[in-house]
């Protein structure tokens, strides 16, 4: 099963969390919360998909400063630089997110431990 990211709405004086964490955020914030108490990570395989996206871009290069000994692959759109801008930390894989076979020989070869 797929999870999502959801937003509510909170109400004055309830919780702080504006909206609920998905299972890859959240796990992003337990192992941030550990590097920052110096506890250093396991090695993972991340893949990131829409990573010539400027959130993905800056979540390739933020992982990649952070975590030095994770394997990023990133599967990337139409941007054509962006192999020669990201080759160097991260696998870079041009791919069409709405081809099945595709997505699942990247996933496939990857063997990724986080997905995002």
């Amino acid at each position: 099963p797929v999870s999502f990211a959801y937003h509510t709405l909170c109400m004055p004086g309830s919780l702080e969390g504006l909206r609920a964490l998905s299972p890859a955020e959240e796990y992003l914030r337990i192992v941030a919360s550990a590097a920052a108490r110096g506890l250093a990570p396991p090695d993972k395989t991340v893949l990131i998909t829409g990573a010539s996206g400027y959130l993905g871009q800056h979540l390739i290069a933020h992982l990649a400063r952070t975590f030095p000994t994770w394997r990023l692959a990133a599967a990337y759109g139409g941007l054509d630089t962006f192999a020669e801008d990201f080759g160097a930390v991260c696998a870079c894989v041009q791919l069409d997110l709405t081809d099945g076979a595709a997505v699942t020989a990247l996933v496939s070869e990857v063997k990724p431990d986080v997905v995002l």
